[in-house]
């Protein structure tokens, strides 16, 4: 699956500190979406976001936010970055205000508006 088709995460899971512990890996890269299971039984996204060296720290940092998370682990940060690029786009969540920043100094555009992002 390539970033332009980012649809498959992991999950739902609790966003728990034993949660976390018990589903994720330490220092891996990935990208998340945070939101809850509506009374239809669909995860509805309110934020995405990403982890360039350890998501299941970058998660714990947001315990609290939301009540689920979903989660896919990547080979690379700039994989990360596209896939958040990607999910931003076609979710939109509500809690996301901006547009993902890119790595500092990398140079890399979102390959999906073809923009440079700080």
């Amino acid at each position: 699956m390539n970033a332009s088709s980012p649809a498959v995460l992991n999950g739902p899971f609790d966003l728990t500190y034993d949660s976390l512990t018990a589903v994720l890996p330490k220092s891996a890269s990935g990208v998340f979406a945070i939101g809850y299971v509506d009374g239809l039984d669909r995860f509805r996204v309110q934020r995405v976001g990403r982890a360039g060296a350890d998501i299941r720290e970058q998660l714990r940092t947001l315990i609290g936010s939301g009540n689920q998370f979903k989660y896919r682990l990547t080979m690379t940060e700039r994989e990360a970055f596209e896939i958040e690029c990607a999910l931003f786009h076609k979710l939109r969540p509500p809690s996301n205000i901006s547009h993902p920043d890119r790595p500092r100094g990398s140079g890399w555009r979102c390959p999906h508006c073809l923009q440079y992002h700080r």
